[in-house]
């Protein structure tokens, strides 16, 4: 089973080639043991979290595409973001209601730690391939929602972009 530190050490070489690469923006994001990973590229944003093993939860990657930002929450809204799991079949959209009232959508998959690893080099590629994955489907969603409900792209250069799309996935 890999530690959340492997994985992590993994992200880190996985960012740094893509930065160098010029495929995505990459940029570390992370919060005391909580390790973030920002990638910006031409066609979406998402977020990569790794979260350490703790009392109340086994260690896990997740990786979060951003989607719209401020769209009026409408029920069919909500239905549209809850219904695709035939549509999607490798990840959860989701429809989160901030603080001010509004909607941020976005896709979303989490996996435990314990399948992702050097040892697992399948899943280690499945999981890199995700990030851009997730980020474009994401974008592609919000896109086909922003006429009717309003609101914009999260873009993912901002510290802010970052701060909402966590808390929205993640409910912190």
């Amino acid at each position: 089973m890999a530690s959340s530190a492997v994985v992590s050490e993994l992200i880190d070489g996985f960012a740094a080639l893509k930065n160098q690469q010029g495929v995505y923006k990459t940029t570390d994001s992370s919060v005391g043991e909580l390790r973030m990973w920002r990638f910006v590229g031409p066609l979406g944003f998402a977020l990569v979290v790794v979260t350490p093993d703790s009392a109340s939860a086994a260690a896990s990657i997740e990786i979060v595409g951003a989607g719209g930002i401020g769209l009026k929450p409408a029920g069919e809204l909500f239905r549209l973001m809850a219904l695709p799991e035939e549509r999607f079949r490798f990840a959860s959209p989701f429809a989160s209601r901030r603080g001010d009232g509004l909607v941020l959508t976005g896709m979303q998959l989490q996996l435990p730690l314990s399948l992702v690893g050097p040892e697992s080099p399948e899943m280690l590629e499945y999981v890199t391939a995700m990030i851009g994955n997730l980020g474009q489907v994401a974008r592609q969603t919000a896109v086909s929602l922003l006429g009717t409900y309003g609101g914009r792209l999260i873009e993912g250069e901002s510290e802010e972009d970052v701060e909402e799309l966590f808390s929205a996935a993640t409910g912190h």
